[in-house]
């Protein structure tokens, strides 16, 4: 008895002075919500939460005191949240996203899996993110399957294929990336990262006028994408052809060198502290994100709020605070939040999609319009912002003969199903019947069950140009 006495007493010390430090911090930090989550870290709670306030506490206990009180706010966030809602995966999910910033990649990995057997929606990105961790730790054979699982529940995706491939031309499976990227390239004919990868792949085997052929492509598409020149170095190589291989390893070497220095400013610039900072502006928007799924809306907009002063560089928040109020009818702040998002990301591709998006649903045209030209600037050989603009055109009913050629352009860069129905509504409503019944079967072709896409089919083959007046038809 004496002995378990003399073993407990240790950890009655550390609960005291746990309790000290996190009263302590509620005084420092002076607000509600921190007394709130701070009560919360005093109180007896389930083994996972346990070990989550457990693995925070001993990243505080090795930080200054200013990341001490970010890491504990941060902690106390996700133990609330897991809290009120132990039964929801995205809550599990936000658990799992702090552990991998704290560096426990097993708990991590432990908790993605617990969010995909809660909610099977987000499945796929539980595996993604599962199959990043095993492909930074070096286990290849891990990511590629995990990757291709994220695949089967998410088909439409253009990230988990690539990752795949990626992981497979590092163990030098070309054949098996090969079989993943040719397909994706059909449809997908502008993806940089895709096609310098299958370059690499035949590189691989040997086969290397197709590897100089896609390497090219990808570089053309992607001129600051420093491995894809040493691959096509190699490939003109292998050909014979010394001029360009000489040409393409000076380029190599030029990017390989302004990436290091810019990776040495990065390391000089980058601090413990700004880290954590980047750690808890991400965990405060997971949580909100977490709270609006669960339909508390009051936590969720705090925590957006608190993420988007952490990160006033990432658009996140802001995106998500913008689809709040919208959601609300708060429409002035709605409106002050998307001002704010395409202000600080101007160069984000997702932020000024999502604002145009948003701009649009809201009635300011311009305002979407201007955000959709940004996005066309940033990727101009990807089809999402031209069918994006276009679409903006034919529901306005503006500009028609340019939403024409935008959606000509965005079924060109990517000839998937979505935009050649686009071109079909675009033109249809132009009165170009024959033009529109081109492209209905030609989305047909890709996706030859869609009911909306034969039902148009059919009124197609009954109308004449007098006929045609641009109205909405079943299934669009």
């Amino acid at each position: 008895m004496q002995t378990a006495s003399k073993a407990a007493a240790p950890a009655a010390r550390n609960g005291t002075l746990l309790r000290r430090w996190a009263w302590l911090l509620v005084i420092a930090a002076g607000t509600a919500g921190a007394i709130a989550l701070a009560l919360l870290l005093l109180h007896p709670r389930d083994p996972e939460r346990v070990q989550l306030v457990a693995a925070v506490r001993e990243a505080a206990d090795k930080a200054s005191p200013d990341s001490a009180a970010l890491l504990v706010e941060s902690g106390g966030l996700v133990d609330h949240l897991l809290h009120h809602f132990p039964g929801s995966g995205a809550a599990w999910d936000v658990a799992a996203t702090l552990y991998h910033g704290l560096g426990k990649t097993k708990d991590a990995v432990r908790c993605w899996q617990r969010a995909m057997d809660l909610d099977p929606a987000l499945a796929a990105s539980a595996c993604a993110a599962i199959a990043a961790v095993a492909y930074q730790e070096g286990q290849f054979d891990e990511a590629v399957r995990n990757y291709r699982s994220a695949m089967q529940f998410d088909r439409d995706s253009t990230t988990y294929p690539v990752r795949a491939a990626e992981a497979l031309n590092d163990q030098g499976k070309h054949e098996e990336a090969v079989e993943l990227l040719e397909p994706l390239l059909t449809t997908r004919p502008k993806l940089m990262t895709a096609s310098v990868l299958l370059g690499q792949a035949y590189l691989g085997l040997k086969q290397y006028e197709k590897a100089r052929q896609h390497l090219e492509t990808g570089v053309r598409m992607g001129p600051e994408f420093t491995n894809g020149y040493f691959a096509l170095a190699t490939a003109c190589a292998r050909l014979g052809d010394q001029e360009k291989s000489q040409e393409y390893l000076a380029r190599f070497k030029e990017l390989k060198a302004l990436d290091e220095q810019r990776h040495r400013q990065a390391l000089q610039t980058s601090t413990d502290s700004g880290q954590v900072r980047n750690l808890a502006a991400r965990t405060s928007t997971a949580v909100g994100k977490a709270y609006l799924a669960n339909g508390e809306y009051r936590m969720a907009e705090s925590c957006l709020r608190r993420g988007g002063e952490l990160g006033p560089t990432d658009p996140e928040p802001r995106t998500v605070l913008a689809w709040l109020y919208e959601q609300q009818e708060r429409t002035d702040e709605a409106l002050q939040m998307l001002a704010e998002l395409c202000d600080r990301a101007p160069d984000d591709l997702g932020a000024q999609m999502s604002a145009g998006a948003a701009y649009a649903r809201l009635g300011r045209n311009a305002e979407a319009e201007r955000a959709l030209r940004r996005a066309i600037e940033l990727t101009p050989q990807s089809g999402g912002g031209y069918a994006a603009l276009a679409n903006l055109f034919l529901r306005t009913r503006q500009k028609l003969d340019e939403a024409g050629s935008l959606a000509e352009t965005a079924a060109e860069l990517e000839p998937v199903a979505e935009h050649h129905f686009l071109l079909c509504l675009v033109r249809r409503m132009r009165g170009d019947i024959a033009g529109a019944v081109s492209a209905i079967d030609a989305a047909l072709e890709l996706a030859p069950r869609h009911e909306g896409y034969r039902q148009l089919r059919r009124e197609l083959s009954r109308a004449t140009p007098a006929a045609c007046d641009g109205r909405p038809t079943e299934g669009q």
